[in-house]
Protein backbone atom coordinates (compact mmCIF):
# COMPACT_ATOMS: atom_id res chain seq x y z
CA UNK A 1 0.00 0.00 0.00
CA UNK A 2 2.86 2.69 0.06
CA UNK A 3 4.51 4.44 2.82
CA UNK A 4 2.67 4.97 6.01
CA UNK A 5 1.92 9.39 6.48
CA UNK A 6 1.60 11.42 9.43
CA UNK A 7 -1.44 12.17 10.21
CA UNK A 8 -3.14 15.22 12.60
CA UNK A 9 -5.83 13.17 14.28
CA UNK A 10 -8.50 13.34 17.55
CA UNK A 11 -9.82 10.43 18.47
CA UNK A 12 -13.06 10.87 20.74
CA UNK A 13 -13.67 8.56 23.12
CA UNK A 14 -17.61 7.87 24.69
CA UNK A 15 -16.91 7.29 28.23
CA UNK A 16 -20.81 7.43 29.01
CA UNK A 17 -21.80 5.06 31.44
CA UNK A 18 -23.19 2.25 28.83
CA UNK A 19 -19.62 1.91 27.75
CA UNK A 20 -18.55 0.11 31.15
CA UNK A 21 -22.12 -1.51 31.54
CA UNK A 22 -22.04 -3.83 28.57
CA UNK A 23 -19.25 -6.28 27.59
CA UNK A 24 -18.11 -7.66 24.41
CA UNK A 25 -18.36 -11.24 24.04
CA UNK A 26 -14.80 -11.94 25.02
CA UNK A 27 -15.72 -10.30 28.66
CA UNK A 28 -13.94 -6.52 27.84
CA UNK A 29 -16.13 -4.22 28.90
CA UNK A 30 -16.90 -1.61 25.40
CA UNK A 31 -14.86 1.44 26.52
CA UNK A 32 -11.69 -1.58 27.35
CA UNK A 33 -12.30 -2.85 24.03
CA UNK A 34 -12.24 0.82 22.73
CA UNK A 35 -9.21 2.32 24.55
CA UNK A 36 -7.53 -0.86 23.11
CA UNK A 37 -8.25 0.01 19.31
CA UNK A 38 -7.46 3.60 20.55
CA UNK A 39 -4.29 2.26 21.46
CA UNK A 40 -3.37 0.01 18.13
CA UNK A 41 -3.88 3.30 16.47
CA UNK A 42 -1.59 5.23 17.87
CA UNK A 43 1.14 2.34 17.94
CA UNK A 44 1.12 2.22 14.31
CA UNK A 45 1.28 5.84 13.10
CA UNK A 46 4.51 7.01 12.70
CA UNK A 47 6.51 9.31 14.78
CA UNK A 48 5.91 12.45 12.45
CA UNK A 49 2.23 12.00 13.37
CA UNK A 50 0.18 13.92 15.96
CA UNK A 51 -2.74 13.19 18.13
CA UNK A 52 -5.49 13.96 20.67
CA UNK A 53 -7.54 12.34 22.72
CA UNK A 54 -11.19 13.44 23.67
CA UNK A 55 -13.43 11.88 26.18
CA UNK A 56 -16.63 12.76 26.45
CA UNK A 57 -18.46 11.57 29.80
CA UNK A 58 -22.27 11.96 28.74
CA UNK A 59 -22.55 15.76 27.71
CA UNK A 60 -19.16 16.71 29.17
CA UNK A 61 -16.39 16.76 26.62
CA UNK A 62 -12.68 16.85 27.89
CA UNK A 63 -8.87 17.06 25.97
CA UNK A 64 -7.22 13.91 27.94
CA UNK A 65 -4.37 15.16 26.24
CA UNK A 66 -4.15 18.03 23.41
CA UNK A 67 -2.77 17.11 19.93
CA UNK A 68 1.05 15.95 20.68
CA UNK A 69 3.67 15.14 18.54
CA UNK A 70 4.25 11.15 18.82
CA UNK A 71 7.62 11.86 18.11
CA UNK A 72 10.09 11.79 21.27
CA UNK A 73 7.90 11.09 24.73
CA UNK A 74 4.48 12.29 22.54
CA UNK A 75 3.36 8.46 22.17
CA UNK A 76 4.19 7.28 25.81
CA UNK A 77 2.39 10.80 26.97
CA UNK A 78 -0.84 9.40 24.35
CA UNK A 79 -0.79 6.32 25.06
CA UNK A 80 -1.16 7.13 29.13
CA UNK A 81 -3.99 9.42 28.63
CA UNK A 82 -5.71 6.65 26.39
CA UNK A 83 -5.17 4.60 29.80
CA UNK A 84 -5.97 6.98 32.31
CA UNK A 85 -9.87 7.36 31.07
CA UNK A 86 -12.34 6.57 34.08
CA UNK A 87 -14.86 3.76 33.59
CA UNK A 88 -18.57 5.06 33.19
CA UNK A 89 -18.10 9.12 34.04
CA UNK A 90 -20.80 11.29 33.40
CA UNK A 91 -24.33 10.67 32.59
CA UNK A 92 -26.15 8.52 30.02
CA UNK A 93 -26.59 11.84 27.49
CA UNK A 94 -23.94 10.94 24.47
CA UNK A 95 -23.55 13.67 23.18
CA UNK A 96 -21.26 12.27 20.11
CA UNK A 97 -21.50 15.76 17.88
CA UNK A 98 -19.87 17.80 20.64
CA UNK A 99 -17.48 15.78 20.85
CA UNK A 100 -16.55 15.45 17.56
CA UNK A 101 -16.53 19.11 17.48
CA UNK A 102 -13.78 19.78 20.19
CA UNK A 103 -12.11 17.30 18.46
CA UNK A 104 -12.20 18.95 14.78
CA UNK A 105 -11.71 22.65 16.81
CA UNK A 106 -8.48 20.82 18.00
CA UNK A 107 -7.67 19.06 14.81
CA UNK A 108 -8.20 22.33 13.31
CA UNK A 109 -6.32 24.62 14.94
CA UNK A 110 -3.11 22.82 14.94
CA UNK A 111 -3.03 22.37 11.15
CA UNK A 112 -0.71 25.16 10.41
CA UNK A 113 1.77 23.92 12.93
CA UNK A 114 1.04 19.90 10.78
CA UNK A 115 0.95 20.86 7.28
CA UNK A 116 2.03 18.24 6.10
CA UNK A 117 0.07 15.84 7.88
CA UNK A 118 -3.65 14.11 6.92
CA UNK A 119 -6.34 15.55 9.19
CA UNK A 120 -8.70 13.63 10.79
CA UNK A 121 -11.17 12.79 13.46
CA UNK A 122 -12.12 9.82 14.60
CA UNK A 123 -15.16 8.39 17.12
CA UNK A 124 -15.21 5.26 19.16
CA UNK A 125 -18.65 4.83 20.06
CA UNK A 126 -21.38 2.74 21.56
CA UNK A 127 -24.38 4.34 20.11
CA UNK A 128 -26.17 7.42 18.67
CA UNK A 129 -25.75 10.94 19.64
CA UNK A 130 -28.41 11.07 22.34
CA UNK A 131 -28.12 14.27 23.29
CA UNK A 132 -26.40 17.30 22.88
CA UNK A 133 -24.61 19.50 25.49
CA UNK A 134 -26.42 22.48 24.78
CA UNK A 135 -30.21 21.30 25.19
CA UNK A 136 -30.81 22.22 21.91
CA UNK A 137 -32.80 19.70 21.46
CA UNK A 138 -34.97 18.77 24.44
CA UNK A 139 -38.41 17.71 23.69
CA UNK A 140 -37.90 16.64 20.14
CA UNK A 141 -37.02 13.53 18.92
CA UNK A 142 -33.52 13.06 20.88
CA UNK A 143 -32.13 10.87 18.78
CA UNK A 144 -28.97 12.05 16.39
CA UNK A 145 -29.94 15.19 17.67
CA UNK A 146 -26.28 17.32 16.83
CA UNK A 147 -26.41 20.78 18.70
CA UNK A 148 -26.99 24.24 18.00
CA UNK A 149 -22.32 24.38 17.06
CA UNK A 150 -22.28 20.96 15.91
CA UNK A 151 -24.97 20.24 13.52
CA UNK A 152 -23.89 17.64 10.90
CA UNK A 153 -26.71 18.50 8.31
CA UNK A 154 -27.20 21.47 6.41
CA UNK A 155 -24.30 24.20 6.20
CA UNK A 156 -22.38 23.34 9.20
CA UNK A 157 -20.07 27.09 8.67
CA UNK A 158 -23.85 28.40 10.24
CA UNK A 159 -24.56 27.45 13.44
CA UNK A 160 -28.09 26.07 13.78
CA UNK A 161 -30.14 23.82 15.54
CA UNK A 162 -32.64 21.20 12.81
CA UNK A 163 -34.56 19.17 15.97
CA UNK A 164 -36.31 17.39 12.98
CA UNK A 165 -33.72 15.77 11.60
CA UNK A 166 -33.67 11.69 11.69
CA UNK A 167 -30.52 10.40 10.58
CA UNK A 168 -27.10 11.39 8.55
Amino acid sequence: FGLMSDVLVAIVIDNSPSMTDRTAPDGRTYLRVVKDAAIQMVENFTDGSAVGIVDFRGANEVWEISITQLSGGGRAAVLSAIESIPEGQGNTNTAIWDGIGLGYTGVKAEMATYPDNLPAVVALTDGSDYQSSDTSSYGYNKIECGSDEWAPWGNISVPGSYPTHWGK
